[in-house]
Formats: structure tokens, C-alpha cells, sequence
């Protein structure tokens, strides 16, 4: 509310100072319960044995980041400022559901990398999780969705609920992306990666 008045600076600055003060709150907090002292040394050593994953990994995000921030331009210059405003609100509200697989997944990376438990094993618990929550999750949207867009106006609702209902039906292919991501970074296949980011 701070930020209204100015505009569509206001929306990127509100942005940027709750992203900052997360930030700042995280390192209080690992500060306080872990005894974490933040230190501006690079070590070169630890640099080089992850400069080719991390690096693999930056290009593979931004690929995947890219259909993101290009898609709202798009629908914009070709459809008008309407229709890009249902459509991002529509992909703010599915993403809720998009949320589900990444969650999951990035446990599923986090207890995969460590090596303690049987990979498959890990996947097909995983799996089993995300049909139990995005299974009645993804019908709920999209039964659920128009209306929740009519909230935000008639027009939201009609223009929209095409757009949410075929975004609902891509989620068991957003979620096999996810999952597909993940078993790569665990082994390491970086380039396979790139190219899966590429084609996705």
C-alpha cells in the first residue's frame, strides 16, 4: 500500500524491499540459531569445484525463466493490455498449483543429493505425494478457479477460464519437467539439463 502512488515503480520497488528484507531476516535468523557469521571471503578452492555445475545450472534456470518474462510481452503487444492482465492473473493462481511439483521435487534434490536412501526410492515416494496433493489440488482449480477470478471482476472470469483450464491440463507436464530437473542435477548431467531447459 506504500507503494501505490508510484505507479508501476511502486510494484517493482515493493518487490524489491520484500525480497531485501527476507533476505536480511534469514541471515538474522541463521545468525541467532545456528551461530552463522557472514564473512566477505571467496573461497577458491570450493569456486572452482563448482563453477562448471553452478555455472550449467545459472544457464538452465535462465532458459527456463525466459518463456516467463517473455510470455506477459507477448500477449500484450498481440492481444492487448485486457488480455494480458487475465492472463497473469490466471498463471499467478495456477501457479499455486505449479508450486506443488516444485516443492516436492526440490525435497526430492535435496534428499537424493545426499546419498543416504535408494534414489528410486526417493522418486516414488515423491510421486506418491504429489498425485495425494495435486490431484484434488488441480481439480479444485480449475472447478474452483472462475470463480475465484470473479472476484477480481465478470471480465477476469471470462476471459481467463480458458486460459486456466488448459494450464491446469499442463501440470502433470510441468510436474514430470520438475521431476526430470531434479534426477538430472543429482546425476549431474548438466548438459542434459541445458538441452531439457532448451526444448521445455
Amino acid at each position: 500500500l506504500l507503494f501505490v502512488s508510484f505507479g508501476e515503480y511502486g510494484v517493482f520497488a515493493s518487490a524489491g524491499l520484500a525480497a531485501s528484507v527476507g533476505m536480511v531476516a534469514s541471515v538474522i535468523f541463521l545468525a541467532l540459531k545456528f551461530g552463522y557469521r557472514p564473512q566477505l571471503k571467496v573461497e577458491t578452492s570450493i569456486l572452482k569445484k563448482v563453477f562448471h555445475y553452478s555455472f550449467a545450472n545459472y544457464v538452465s534456470n535462465l532458459l527456463n525463466v525466459i518463456p516467463t518474462l517473455t510470455l506477459p510481452i507477448i500477449v500484450i503487444n498481440h492481444l492487448g493490455a485486457a488480455a494480458s492482465a487475465y492472463y497473469f492473473l490466471t498463471f499467478m493462481l495456477i501457479n499455486l498449483l505449479y508450486s506443488v511439483s516444485n516443492s516436492i521435487s526440490q525435497s526430492l534434490f535435496a534428499e537424493g543429493s545426499h546419498g543416504t536412501a535408494s534414489l528410486r526410492q526417493l522418486l516414488k515416494s515423491s510421486v506418491k505425494m504429489l498425485l495425494f496433493i495435486m490431484v484434488p489440488a488441480g481439480a479444485a482449480i480449475a472447478l474452483l478457479g472462475p470463480y475465484v477470478l470473479s472476484f477480481f471482476g465478470k471480465a477476469y472470469s471470462a476471459g481467463g477460464t480458458e486460459t486456466l483450464i488448459i494450464l491446469s491440463i499442463a501440470a502433470p507436464a510441468v510436474a514430470a519437467y520438475n521431476f526430470g530437473g531434479v534426477l538430472l542435477r543429482i546425476r549431474r548431467q548438466v548438459y542434459s539439463l541445458i538441452v531439457m531447459n532448451a526444448v521445455y
